[in-house]
């Protein structure tokens, strides 16, 4: 269907990291297609795909910036601690020393 190469593939389906709450959507969304007895035609179906490309997108660049944004903290952290130990030993030792 269509040349949508990323959803081909069930191995690649499952390897997808993707939001409980987005999964309960789509899982809810196809019940009730199926509830009803109608037929999604092949281009609703490919827009289906095509939004479902762009939710995990959106989730995966989430990810990526919630790790980054971690990252920073934690080496600003670092830095912070390294500063205060040094200027306590700058302050106790060098300081002190002078007087």
């Amino acid at each position: 269907m269509g040349d949508n190469k990323e959803w081909q593939g069930s191995e690649r389906r499952k390897s997808i990291p993707i939001d409980e709450t987005l999964r309960e959507t789509v899982k809810e969304a196809v019940k009730e297609v199926f509830k009803s007895g109608t037929m999604v035609s092949p281009e609703t179906h490919e827009d289906h795909h095509r939004w479902l490309c762009t939710a995990i997108k959106k989730q995966e660049k989430c990810i990526e910036n919630r790790q980054r944004i971690t990252t920073h903290v934690i080496g600003w952290l670092a830095v912070g601690a390294l500063s205060l130990i040094f200027s306590s030993i700058y302050f106790t030792y060098i300081v002190e020393a002078a007087k």
